[in-house]
C-alpha cells in the first residue's frame, strides 16, 4: 500500500475497497466500501473513513469454468467425512484450532486436510499438529498438504473434501469462494468486526446463510449435523456449483450497477 500517497490527497474523492478487512486509518481517506452484513449497524465508530454499504454483498467472485467439474461427494463413498482449510496458514490461531478440535471431538471418525503454503515447512506443520494434540486430536485425524503449482491442480483437491471450516477469527474470502464453487459448504462463525463477518456475507449472498453462525458452540453444533447426513451433504455438493453461479455473489451485472451508483453517490455526496 502507499498510505502516504493517499495522505497527500491526489484526488478529491478517495475511497478504499477489497483486500483489506480494517480501517486506513487516515482522515484523508473519505470512504470505505462494504455492506450491511460485513459492517452492521454500530460499527462505523471503527472507521475512520466513512462507511457506503452496498445494498447485497461487497464482493463479487467469477467461478471459472475451466476448472474440473464438482466431484462426487468424497463421504458418500468413503463413509465418513473429511473436513478442510485452505486457508493462509497465518489465520491458523490458538482460537482456530481450538474451534476445529471442537469440531473433530463431537464427529468421531473424521478427519481433517490443512492445505497451505507455508504449512509446507515441517517446522509450521509440527507446530500445528501439536496444538491440536494438545486439544485431544490425535496428528493420524489431521493431513497436511503443501503449496500446488497451478491453479487447477490446487482446486482439484476440493475433490477429496467434503466440508470446509471457516478461520476465525480472521475469516476467509478467495478460499470460501473457491471451496463452494468446488461443491463444498463452509462453516463460519461471525464475530465482532468485518474480519470475522466476510464469511456470512459470502455464505448469506449464495443462500447458505445458516451455515454462518454466531457462537462457537453453533459452530460446531451445524458443523457437526452436516457431517451426520451423507447423503444430505452429497445432494447439497452436487446443486452448490448451479447455485452459485446464480446467485447474488456472482451477478457481475448486478454488482457493477449497485458498485457504480455507490461512486456516484460519493463523489456528490463530497
Amino acid at each position: 500500500g502507499r498510505p502516504g500517497l493517499y495522505a497527500l490527497r491526489p484526488a478529491p474523492v478517495q475511497c478504499t475497497y477489497l483486500g483489506y478487512p480494517s480501517t486506513t486509518g487516515l482522515h484523508a481517506m473519505d470512504w470505505r466500501i462494504t455492506d450491511w452484513i460485513a459492517d452492521p449497524d454500530g460499527f462505523d465508530d471503527f472507521y475512520t473513513e466513512r462507511l457506503f454499504r452496498l445494498p447485497g454483498c461487497f464482493l463479487c467472485y467469477h467461478g471459472s469454468l475451466n476448472m474440473s467439474a464438482v466431484a462426487t461427494s468424497p463421504a458418500a463413498h468413503r463413509g465418513s467425512v473429511t473436513f478442510c482449510s485452505f486457508n493462509n496458514a497465518a489465520k491458523i490461531q490458538p482460537e482456530t484450532i481450538r474451534l476445529w478440535a471442537s469440531v473433530l471431538s463431537k464427529t468421531p471418525g473424521t478427519r481433517m486436510v490443512l492445505k497451505a503454503k507455508a504449512i509446507s515447512n515441517s517446522h509450521i506443520s509440527a507446530t500445528i499438529l501439536e496444538k491440536f494434540a494438545r486439544e485431544g486430536i490425535k496428528a493420524d485425524r489431521i493431513e497436511i498438504r503443501g503449496y500446488s503449482e497451478s491453479v487447477i491442480d490446487h482446486m482439484a483437491m476440493y475433490a477429496d473434501v467434503d466440508i470446509a471450516l471457516d478461520t476465525w477469527p480472521y475469516n476467509g474470502t478467495t478460499t470460501s469462494c473457491e471451496a463452494l464453487w468446488m461443491g463444498v459448504p463452509v462453516v463460519s462463525l461471525s464475530g465482532p468486526v468485518h474480519a470475522s463477518r466476510v464469511g456470512a456475507t459470502i455464505l448469506r449472498a449464495v443462500g447458505l446463510g445458516s451455515l454462518a453462525v454466531d457462537t462457537p458452540a453453533a459452530f460446531v453444533r451445524i458443523a457437526g449435523t452436516l457431517a451426520a447426513d451423507i447423503v444430505k451433504l452429497a445432494r447439497l455438493r452436487a446443486g452448490l456449483r448451479n447455485a452459485m453461479s446464480h446467485s447474488d455473489l456472482c451477478n457481475a451485472e448486478q454488482f457493477a450497477k449497485s458498485f457504480g451508483e455507490a461512486i456516484e453517490k460519493m463523489v456528490h455526496a463530497n
